[in-house]
């Protein structure tokens, strides 16, 4: 963890921190992070098609690779920039997160790390009060 010194006042720092730092707290808590990636980026996730998901979140790993410009992720895939906003408003949508929101866009990169972790097709267990049984994050019993 990297602490800056005090940006505006005395008692403001600002700290970083490094992606291992990411990984090695999802590596700790794994079940709450698989909870926390689907809270955001669930409805994603969800999607009917493996192909058009992972097109998202591909696109959306590129344009934080990119520092979030849609100029540069295009030209990386060699699309056109209209397609690259296109793809991010559709996460928007789905999400219900602004990417241009730093809290907002702090939240899908961490969910997008967790994913890209962990094995996206597993989902959050816990247990029902009723009998204990382990069930996914859809309901399914495990």
């Amino acid at each position: 963890m990297l602490t800056f010194g005090p940006c505006t006042r005395p008692s403001v720092s600002v700290t970083s921190y490094n992606p291992a730092e990411i990984a090695l707290l999802v590596a700790r808590a794994p079940e709450p992070g698989l909870e926390l990636a689907h809270a955001i980026l669930g409805p994603v996730l969800a999607l009917p098609d493996p192909t058009d998901r992972d097109t998202l979140l591909d696109t959306l790993h590129l344009w934080f690779e990119c520092a979030g410009s849609s100029s540069a992720v295009a030209a990386r895939l060699h699309y056109h920039r209209n397609t690259i906003h296109h793809r991010l408003h559709r996460i928007e949508a789905l999400t219900g997160r602004s990417c241009s929101d730093p809290k907002a866009a702090a939240e899908l990169y961490l969910a997008l790390r967790i994913v890209r972790l962990l094995d996206t097709t597993r989902r959050p267990q816990r247990r029902t009060a009723r009998d204990g049984n382990l069930v996914t994050g859809h309901g399914g019993i495990r």
